[in-house]
């Protein structure tokens, strides 16, 4: 009875942190979900939705992943939506992140208490949104590795709860997820749960449904690109040789996700910190008071979150530097570690694999990134905010399983310790909406243009790039047979907007040192009867950035295309006069096809 007690005054006194976090996470899904048809990054997700609009483009050069043939359907049945295409993916992810968190709260509390519950799943939902935050806000290899990542480790909570052939589904549909999304990641995830499996020795009905999961997702994904496991194989080899040649991965340790660590980055922490210092020191000279002090720091730190954001973007955002502060991140891992702790006999057996995995899924996402690790490791949150999520849980509940009901040490700031993770998230949302000229920049997206078969609201600026060209794509005739090759590697918004498939691969890079010997690889696997019927976009004066990848002769091919559009750029490119050329009768030729 003392016991019970006592769990029954740690959830009465965590109310009002709980109901704080509870309220701050709804209102950052609110605001997510609210700006699903607001705003469009102008390369990286325009790119992105290049390749799933038309992912067979790409299978003559190659790619380094099967996404796009698993989600073409989805776009499709979202009508070819782009807001919808995005709110059914934050859902998605929002789901399986708070799924997740309530399978591993069945584990470490026989009885998790329903407020503690409730708001832990909504804050993981939240953070699991961060995914979002680089450029590409529609589902695509990140979001997909991500929640590939936290499938597996629910369905190994679910096997430790002893339910062997749910957890070994989910665990193999997790782990062909995150394969088609991110090859590295899923092997690095593969030694990460072999070295468990050695540890708790699952039963075998487990592993023989993770292996018919994985074998039927792999062969979905082969029906749906249309390929045989030969012809997958050589598609990801042809598309690493493709990367390889643009130089992003430098070193193996940058593949190992061990490149150099921003540090300027955490110093938007230190207010966050600085308030839970406090916190924790007027919790242990409260006495009685306790609760008091939970009502004043909780709201304050959500204010200090809040104001951090606003101070980030107001020093980051000019040069569109905004996501930097997902740096703040790697805090939350700090906070989740006493959950770690105090788990004794057949208790640590069955609850620490899950939380090891768990604690990982941020670097065994960043495994194979070209991203920085503070960076890459801040947009995957989720998975500490999770673990924070369970340190409440455990602390305002029975303990599951034998073993002593009541943990030692355990830290009665652990309700506070949500809160600050909620803060986190509210801090690394703000560039979202707040960032420079370079991003989506979502506050200012008011005007409507339509994209693929849909509308979105994007700037005024963007807007009156991407607004008549509808208009220029249908009386040039440009369908979805009709290729579209943006040669400055600056317009993917613009060949999206156009509305023909791309060649090679959906966008080249100009930004790394490799680019045009990729670019020059990519389109040589293309036949040139194909290239000859590609649109192109390129700037009005000077040579096109890739050029010398389309042809070694440009002066000369240029001279067989007709302007079909004029257009002053925006973002990166404001102020920059571009051509979209349409291709005359003379190209085939100019090109030297036979």
């Amino acid at each position: 009875m003392a016991e019970a007690a006592a769990q029954h005054d740690v959830g009465r006194s965590a109310r009002v942190p709980l109901v704080v976090a509870g309220v701050v996470s709804v209102g950052l899904l609110v605001l997510l979900l609210g700006s699903a048809w607001r705003g469009l990054d102008p390369i990286d997700e325009s790119y992105v939705l290049r390749l799933v609009r038309h992912p067979r483009s790409s299978v003559a050069a190659g790619e380094v992943y099967l996404f796009p043939f698993l989600l073409h359907p989805l776009l499709a049945l979202c009508g070819n939506d782009v807001g919808l295409f995005r709110l059914v993916g934050d859902l998605v992810v929002g789901a399986v992140a708070a799924g997740c968190f309530v399978e591993g709260a069945r584990l470490v509390a026989s009885r998790p208490q329903r407020l503690a519950l409730a708001v832990g799943a909504l804050t993981t939902a939240a953070a699991a949104q961060l995914v979002f935050l680089l450029e590409v806000r529609v589902l695509s290899y990140r979001s997909l590795a991500l929640v590939g990542l936290l499938l597996a480790a629910w369905g190994v909570a679910r096997v430790q709860r002893g339910r062997p052939l749910g957890g070994g589904a989910l665990l193999g549909a997790g782990a062909c997820l995150v394969f088609v999304a991110k090859p590295t990641s899923a092997v690095a995830l593969l030694l990460v749960v072999v070295a468990l499996g050695l540890w708790v020795r699952p039963p075998l009905r487990s592993l023989l449904t993770a292996a018919g999961a994985l074998l039927a997702g792999s062969v979905l994904v082969l029906a749906l690109a249309r390929m045989t496991p030969g012809d997958a194989g050589r598609y990801l080899a042809g598309g690493l040789d493709v990367v390889r040649r643009t130089g992003a991965y430098p070193s193996v340790p940058q593949l190992l996700g061990l490149g150099p660590v921003d540090v300027v980055a955490l110093l938007f922490a230190v207010p966050l910190v600085v308030v839970l210092g406090a916190w924790l020191v007027g919790r242990r000279h409260a006495d009685d008071g306790a609760t008091r002090v939970d009502a004043i720091v909780a709201p304050l730190l959500v204010l200090v979150g809040v104001g951090t954001a606003w101070l980030a973007v107001g020093l980051l955002s000019g040069s569109t530097n905004g996501y930097r502060t997902l740096g703040v991140g790697v805090v939350l891992l700090g906070l989740a570690v006493p959950v770690l702790r105090g788990w004794t006999g057949e208790q640590r057996r069955r609850v620490l694999p899950v939380l090891v995995l768990v604690a990982l899924v941020p670097y065994l996402y960043a495994v194979g990134s070209n991203r920085e690790l503070l960076t890459t490791t801040g947009q995957t949150a989720a998975a500490w905010v999770l673990l924070v999520g369970l340190l409440v849980v455990r602390s305002a509940g029975p303990v599951a399983g034998p073993g002593p009901q009541v943990v030692d040490d355990l830290p009665p700031v652990a309700p506070g310790l949500l809160v600050a993770a909620c803060s986190c998230v509210v801090l690394m949302v703000a560039p979202l909406w707040w960032d420079g000229p370079r991003s989506a920049q979502v506050s200012r997206a008011d005007r409507p243009v339509g994209i693929l078969d849909g509308t979105l609201d994007v700037t005024p600026e963007a807007a009156a790039v991407l607004g008549p060209l509808h208009e220029v794509a249908r009386r040039g005739g440009i369908d979805d047979r009709t290729p579209v090759v943006d040669l400055t590697g600056t317009q993917a918004s613009v060949a999206l907007a156009l509305g023909g498939p791309p060649l090679g691969r959906a966008h080249f890079y100009t930004s790394w040192n490799g680019g045009v010997d990729s670019a020059r690889a990519a389109l040589g696997r293309v036949p040139c009867t194909e290239r000859a019927r590609a649109w192109l976009v390129v700037p009005a004066s000077g040579t096109p950035s890739l050029a010398e990848a389309w042809s070694a002769d440009w002066a000369r091919v240029a001279e067989a295309y007709v302007v079909a559009h004029r257009y002053t750029g925006y973002a990166a490119t404001a102020g920059t006069e571009h051509l979209v050329l349409r291709p005359g009768p003379g190209v085939a030729a100019a090109l030297g096809c036979g």
